[in-house]
């Protein structure tokens, strides 16, 4: 009888408006109460309902404690959030309008991962993070430049979610827009030295003067190296370009960059009538260069076309940019890349070979002096697979 009651308040529970805390709570106390008056059998169905209920009970809770005392063994499952289990979130930059921020998570690239984590992807841009996290939670933060200074509402969110559950941060980078600021702030170390991460993987090429925690495997870009488009086209690149130099620039400053921005972005790509006219800054404002270009050799990183944006940078010799993932794409395909207008600090930590623009010299010339690329794809997604095979997958086990 008490199971049955137990049972309704469960069912009533779910449709109810109290956070998952609350619910958990007294549900937990409830679900306490049964154990010690009904059959092991009786327990296990009583499990099965509250998780298909979608409760969650954390590892510090009274039912959980008791559940542990009874000898219950608790099935996880990807869905269902009422267990002892490790809840699986994925935080990075859903951006519909730049595909390099769109497709670096890591999720989409190791399908048990992808199981986990269905149904809770947070954007760390517009996701409010009031969700109820528990220190058996796990939270893959990354790809992308999300580590700004302290005080960035990106990084306040980050600190908000990792004090609370287990923070795993895959591929994450400096990206500070204003001054060179080139070290690690102090919340982006790992537990073992003050910051609030678990494990970290850095994409930025690392040493002394990034961080004090050496032990942070590091140089190694964010997840798109295992992108099947780029693996399929492994040394296909060589022959048949439509056009010498392929133009792929960042969108934000360009043709639809606001009027309170164009002094921001001044030095930036910006589109006129055709052909394109491009500016190309260099270190000072009197180094700027303007290039007429055809419409058919630029093309902008606001397209979520992943495919259209390789098979552009496939056919092309050499490649032109101002963006971070066109750089790192461009040199997977072993193209020879220069880029142009550096206006954030990931470009100054690229673990890929960069080569800035020289406005006082011929593009002809530039090129000719960069070496071919080889290897960078394949070394990446070699660090990937360990990195996951050790940080990721032992926190796995239970789910």
């Amino acid at each position: 009888m008490f199971m049955k009651s137990t049972a309704i308040l469960a069912l009533r529970l779910s449709r109810s408006h109290l956070t998952s805390y609350t619910k958990a709570v007294v549900i937990g106390a409830c679900f306490a109460q049964t154990l010690s008056s009904t059959t092991l059998e009786n327990s296990t169905l009583l499990l099965a309902l509250l998780q298909r209920q979608g409760f969650y009970m954390n590892n510090r809770s009274h039912a959980y404690q008791t559940i542990q005392r009874s000898g219950i063994q608790l099935n996880c499952s990807r869905v269902d959030n009422f267990s002892p289990c490790p809840r699986f979130f994925s935080v990075h930059r859903v951006d519909r309008f730049n595909v390099g921020d769109l497709i670096s998570a890591p999720y989409l690239y190791f399908p048990e991962l992808s199981a986990v984590t269905e149904g809770r992807i947070l954007d760390i841009e517009t996701s409010r993070f009031d969700h109820d996290f528990f220190d058996s939670d796990v939270v893959v933060i990354g790809g992308g430049g999300l580590v700004r200074d302290r005080e960035h509402p990106w990084s306040t969110k980050i600190v908000k979610i990792c004090l609370k559950a287990r923070c795993v941060g895959w591929g994450l980078g400096l990206n500070f827009h204003k001054d060179s600021l080139l070290n690690y702030p102090g919340y982006a170390r790992t537990e073992s030295h003050g910051g609030v991460f678990k494990s970290l993987g850095i994409r930025d090429r690392f040493d002394s003067k990034f961080s004090l925690d050496q032990n942070v495997p590091s140089n190694f870009p964010d997840v798109t190296c295992l992108h099947p488009k780029l693996s399929m086209l492994d040394g296909k690149c060589k022959h048949g370009h439509k056009r010498k130099i392929g133009y792929f620039l960042h969108y934000r400053c360009g043709w639809n960059a606001t009027e309170s921005r164009r002094g921001t972005c001044r030095k930036y790509p910006k589109l006129n009538s055709s052909p394109i006219k491009v500016l190309l800054g260099g270190d000072t404002p009197s180094s700027d260069k303007y290039l007429q270009i055809k419409r058919s050799d630029v093309l902008f990183n606001n397209v979520n076309n992943f495919s259209k944006i390789v098979d552009f940078l496939c056919s092309s010799e050499y490649v032109l940019t101002s963006s971070y993932h066109g750089t790192l794409w461009a040199t997977y395909l072993g193209k020879k890349v220069i880029i142009a207008n550096k206006f954030s600090s990931k470009f100054d930590t690229l673990a890929v070979p960069v080569h800035g623009l020289k406005p006082r010299e011929t593009l002809h010339k530039q090129f000719g002096e960069i070496p071919h690329p080889h290897g960078e794809r394949q070394e990446c997604a070699r660090k990937s697979q360990v990195f996951f095979r050790q940080n990721v997958r032992p926190l796995m086990k239970n789910s």
